[in-house]
């Protein structure tokens, strides 16, 4: 599903489906489900957008197509007000990724500017915290990513897994990269649709 730099430069499903007139647009979208609401369902559209929704409230990033991926600018990542410092210029959008995945020494700030906020502790380089209160979202911060002109805040709700009375930080360490890569635990928080006509990725709230 991404270009065809990475397919041995054969053309994608999508392509194929708009070379045959199947569809008119080398779009495609997608919706997750949140892991905690089962009625809601994950689905894909090919070849444009779900019902309900309308062009222009995707706000779109251009992407850097010729690396092949769904690779877009990263400008800045905060932990509520505090900004982290990084080497990172840009994020892949993944939705074969599970996590969002940071390199190491910027997953290592954001986990300590989190623990700020409550009782929290390193369990095998996963940031476990306190979260017995039923109100416990509400103390942490939102993580926000600004991806070219506009910026996307992940909730704490979104960004841990709440198991019995702790929460476990689903931001895993990439290693040594110069790049994050923005999984399911990004995208659940959004609509969003993969234009590989215009090379861009839109995203709605």
């Amino acid at each position: 599903m991404a270009f065809p730099s990475l397919s041995e430069k054969q053309k994608t499903f999508v392509l194929n489906l708009k070379d045959q007139g199947i569809i008119e647009k080398a779009v495609f979208s997608v919706s997750l489900s949140d892991i905690e609401d089962t009625s809601q369902k994950s689905t894909i559209v090919i070849g444009g957008y779900g019902e309900g929704y309308l062009e222009e409230q995707f706000k779109y990033v251009e992407i850097f197509a010729q690396t092949g991926y769904w690779l877009v600018p990263l400008k800045s990542i905060k932990v509520g007000k505090e900004k982290i410092e990084r080497s990172s210029i840009a994020a892949i959008i993944d939705t074969g990724t599970s996590y969002i995945l940071s390199p190491n020494d910027e997953i290592v700030e954001l986990m300590y500017w989190v623990s700020k906020f409550g009782a929290c502790a390193l369990m095998y380089d996963t940031l476990v915290c306190e979260c017995e209160n039923p109100a416990w979202h509400e103390k942490f911060p939102n993580l926000e990513f600004q991806l070219g002109d506009y910026s996307f805040n992940i909730t704490p709700k979104a960004y841990f897994k709440r198991e019995n009375k702790d929460c476990t930080l689903l931001v895993k360490s990439l290693g040594r990269k110069n790049f994050w890569i923005f999984g399911d635990v990004f995208l659940r928080n959004f609509y969003t649709i993969f234009d590989m006509e215009n090379k861009r990725i839109g995203f709605i709230s």
